[in-house]
């Protein structure tokens, strides 16, 4: 079984060697690297060539800098293996996660599409937080809105068959990993591993930019989730708790640093996605004048 990595970088040089390093480093099955450089502007060119020099099995996809999305969907593209790996130029590979996630494949005969691993997450200030990964009784979709499955880049392997028909969704400035996630859960047939896959860095810089991003886009990322390839019965009968799932977490944001009409806006976004169940939901009620107080108080 071939195995395909796909790291996307943009302007990520000083990480990538270690992304590299922590992928070949612990795994002597077959596996291609795919390096996707999104038109970098920092000093790359001697570390991709340093790479190549290294390692036989790495090889560079170039694109204009067209966002992370289009990087992963065009590394796909260009791979050959049965199965993808997504990881993230600063992120590293756990000691031993490719080998015994392929041997869980390779023993379950690749019945499934989609294989979930553990990651942890690493704070800049050194601590670590596991997190947790269980379908619980096929209801994949059910347990990440709530809560109790949770899905990280570098954790999980996919068909490259299956993850082609659904790619990852373009044209988003954040958050492109859970509509493609719930997607995921809602059409194939998944499994999860007792296998910790990969280390995860968190940077409070980038999470502030990211919510700053979430802000502006709204509920664009859950919309793609009702329209072709993504669209399904099982996602259209989990509709309302997506939205709700949305809809606090962007009425968090506005709490900490929107404006009082954001929080206006979420709230009729909301009701219009969700129709008729969203006019009794009495906690996002509360929740938008609980974020349109904060706001106005700041």
């Amino acid at each position: 079984m071939l195995l395909s990595v796909i790291i996307p970088c943009y302007n990520s040089s000083q990480y990538l060697p270690g992304a590299v390093d922590s992928v070949l480093d612990n795994f002597d099955g077959q596996v291609e690297i795919l390096v996707v450089d999104d038109g970098s502007t920092d000093d790359i060119e001697p570390v991709l060539a340093d790479l190549k020099q290294r390692y036989s099995q790495v090889s560079i996809v170039r694109q204009s800098n067209q966002g992370v999305a289009v990087a992963r969907n065009n590394g796909a593209k260009a791979s050959k293996g049965d199965f993808l790996l997504f990881l993230d130029a600063d992120d590293v590979i756990c000691a031993g996660g490719l080998a015994a996630a392929v041997d869980t494949i390779e023993s379950d005969g690749a019945a499934h599409d989609l294989y979930i691993g553990r990651y942890s997450i690493e704070y800049e200030d050194g601590t670590v937080k596991c997190m947790p990964a269980t379908l619980g009784n096929n209801q994949g979709v059910r347990n990440y809105l709530a809560g109790r499955l949770s899905v990280q880049q570098g954790a999980y392997l996919i068909r490259r068959d299956a993850y082609l028909q659904a790619p990852f969704p373009e044209g988003l400035s954040t958050q492109e990993d859970i509509p493609f996630f719930l997607s995921c859960l809602a059409r194939l047939q998944c499994l999860v591993m007792e296998v910790e896959m990969v280390r995860y860095h968190k940077y409070r810089g980038a999470v502030s930019k990211a919510k700053d991003k979430a802000l502006q886009e709204g509920f664009a990322n859950m919309d793609v989730l009702f329209a072709p390839p993504y669209h399904c019965q099982q996602l259209e009968r989990y509709r309302v708790s997506i939205y709700r799932m949305k809809v606090r977490g962007l009425l968090r944001i506005v709490a900490k640093q929107g404006h009082s009409a954001d929080a206006l806006s979420v709230w009729k976004g909301y009701l219009q996605r969700s129709g008729v169940p969203a006019w009794f939901d009495l906690r996002v009620h509360f929740k938008a004048l609980k974020a349109c107080l904060s706001a106005a108080r700041r």
